[in-house]
């Protein structure tokens, strides 16, 4: 067998695709389909091959362009990374005809270098097929600085514009860059079970001190039917006190189902466009904001409980470099709806302060407050719901409204409770003891409709 299937074919794939009809068609079986060494021009398929493969040994890495394009002719059903595919100003691999199966195992990036252009490992075009993405590795973008121009732009790691059947980031996979993945196409899924993540874009030198993009790790202007994480989506900054958000959606997310960490510096969720149902079984960490008039419909866990929560302030860069790390406390964050907010069922924490545009709907939910949160709106509490209040042991419990010591849902619109609902009060602390004669308020309503 031959050292490098490739390499030694790489002209006559050059020929074939810049001078097109001067070879026959069957001329590209010759080409192989496997790279077990360092190539280091940009690979084209224009043809279809059962398999395509880059062994542990095999390195993919041109001085500029992409480093390997599926043509809009041409077709891999298994395309199988194990080894490097590296591109300069160019995307990693860009895709603009169909793949069954993308298997990587281990590193596709690409590393823009202070163009003007976005690159991204993973490039998807607007005509493009990819039956099934499955990431075991690394896929990464990344951007390096000119200092003498400090222009840059987004560059995602996976650019979708062409319909995904399934994106999985498997639980030792990491997709990463200013953003992990954009979106203007479909996805029918996406699963996490590793990390996505992304960062703030910053330069810091004796005249500027600027973060130039704020990053989102997940922007979606598209529609992606289920989103599914049981990993990790965060977004990093520290460079300064600017936002970063963990999913930003001007499109349609039919389906957010969390079971493990959403968070951002400030912002978790921010969406302009649909999220039809939002299920959370983990930790929503961050501000979340829906836009629209349409219900927001959250589910909490059925085994656990899932907690809304602000973020953890993210220290400055290298700001505990010269010693421990603190413990730093959840901060009270945001829920924001335009329209009513349903609970439907299911446990969750909420340690968010609510604003809507209609009513909050507890319909069979049980939601736990431990601190004093604040309801922007009306409260409706359904028969089938109930209402968990957290006690510490610093609670006074004396019916002071102003007591800080547990939780409590303060309302500045009307507040029902029908019968038949229940309201618990529960230990945050195993010392703190209840007795009888305390006193708790645990719903603080302003306007008349109060029942």
């Amino acid at each position: 067998m031959k050292k490098n299937h490739f390499s030694q074919r790489g002209a006559m794939l050059v020929a074939l695709t810049t001078a097109h009809g001067l070879l026959a068609p069957a001329a590209y079986a010759d080409l192989g389909n496997i790279i077990d060494d360092g190539y280091y021009g940009n690979v084209t398929i224009n043809t279809t091959y059962p398999d395509f493969t880059v062994t542990t040994e095999g390195r993919v890495q041109p001085s500029s362009g992409s480093a390997v394009k599926v043509g809009s002719e041409g077709s891999v059903d298994l395309f199988t990374n194990k080894g490097w595919i590296y591109s300069q100003n160019g995307h990693g691999i860009q895709n603009e005809g169909h793949i069954g199966t993308l298997e990587n195992t281990n590193f596709i990036n690409s590393q823009n270098n202070a163009n003007l252009s976005a690159y991204n490992g993973l490039y998807l075009g607007t005509e493009s097929q990819t039956d099934h993405i499955i990431n075991k590795g690394s896929i990464n973008a990344s951007v390096s600085y000119d200092m003498n121009n400090p222009v840059v732009v987004n560059n995602a790691a996976i650019y979708n514009r062409g319909h995904v059947g399934s994106l999985t980031n498997e639980q030792n996979g990491r997709i990463s860059g200013n953003t992990a993945l954009q979106n203007s196409g479909v996805i029918d899924l996406l699963q996490n079970d590793g990390n996505m993540e992304s960062y703030s874009i910053g330069i810091i030198s004796s005249d500027i001190n600027a973060t130039l993009i704020n990053n989102s790790t997940i922007i979606n202007k598209g529609t992606i039917a289920t989103l599914n994480n049981t990993g990790s989506i965060t977004s990093y900054n520290y460079y300064d006190s600017s936002d970063s958000t963990a999913i930003r959606n001007s499109g349609t997310i039919t389906a957010l189902n969390n079971y493990g960490t959403i968070s951002g510096s400030t912002t978790a969720i921010d969406s302009i466009g649909t999220i039809t149902d939002l299920h959370n079984e983990g930790v929503i960490k961050g501000d979340i904001y829906v836009a629209g008039n349409a219900p927001l419909n959250i589910t909490g866990g059925s085994g656990t409980q899932g907690k809304l929560t602000g973020s953890a302030p993210t220290p400055i860069f290298g700001i505990f470099a010269m010693g421990p790390v603190p413990v730093i406390e959840d901060t009270v964050g945001t829920l924001s709806a335009g329209g009513d907010i349903n609970f439907n069922v299911g446990s969750i924490l909420l340690n968010d302060n609510v604003f809507t545009g209609g009513t909050v709907y507890n319909n069979a939910s049980k939601i736990q407050v431990n601190a004093p949160i604040a309801i922007n709106g009306n409260y409706h509490q359904k028969s089938d719901a109930t209402l968990i209040i957290g006690v510490a042991d610093n609670a006074v419990a004396n019916g002071n409204a102003q007591d800080s010591g547990y939780g409590r849902l303060n309302v500045t619109g009307s507040a029902i409770v029908d019968a038949g609902s229940r309201v618990n009060l529960v230990q945050k602390a195993s010392s703190y003891a209840f007795a009888h004669g305390q006193r708790y308020v645990v719903i603080d309503a302003d306007v008349s409709g109060t029942e």
